[in-house]
């Protein structure tokens, strides 16, 4: 849902946004309106970027919140970290959140791209799991002696899962994504 405000233009300037200002441009606020925050949909969206910045699904450089405490004797100041981030200095990039968003089935206004599609989810692992594919036995690998479906489907469960595609989800993804024809992963011999 769009907020009231929308996104200024000159924000697309920016490669990189705290984890606050990512999640007011999702709901599609202005990231610099501190008020937006007041938006029904930000605190889903901040709680979501959060969770997956800790659980490792969104790269991010963070910043922990913490106290400091200073030895009034040698001057020393030592700091100890608390375990959630702080999320108005931890930094998102751009790039990063728009395949995060896209593996959601999201692609708000601010983060689309003139040639962004949307593909439905299984549809969106397939086509994942295809170039990963191609890409590995183009750089030589062997698929460590798996078919290419059956690496297809092992990249899936191992990668997207968390992204929200079944078990079911990830066989019929890597059966897509096999399908024969040009562009198709070469066949691996049997060992």
């Amino acid at each position: 849902m769009s907020g009231a405000q929308g996104v200024n233009h000159l924000w697309h300037l920016a490669d990189e946004l705290t984890v606050t200002q990512a999640a007011l441009a999702i709901v599609g606020d202005n990231p610099g309106d501190e008020a937006a925050k007041e938006n029904q949909n930000f605190p889903a969206v901040l709680t979501a970027l959060i969770h997956a910045i800790e659980g490792g699904r969104l790269p991010a450089k963070m910043v922990y919140e913490g106290r400091g405490e200073v030895d009034f004797i040698t001057g020393d100041v030592e700091w100890h970290p608390v375990d959630s981030i702080d999320v108005d200095r931890s930094r998102v990039m751009v790039a990063d959140l728009r395949p995060w968003l896209s593996a959601g089935g999201m692609t708000p206004a601010f983060f689309a791209q003139a040639n962004d599609i949307q593909y439905p989810p299984k549809l969106a692992a397939a086509i994942h799991a295809h170039r990963a594919c191609r890409e590995a036995v183009a750089a030589g690998d062997d698929l460590q002696g798996m078919t290419p479906m059956d690496w297809m489907e092992r990249f899936l469960l191992d990668r997207l899962k968390p992204l929200g595609i079944s078990a079911t989800g990830a066989k019929e993804a890597a059966a897509i994504a096999n399908w024969r024809g040009p562009g198709a992963p070469k066949k691996t011999s049997d060992a």
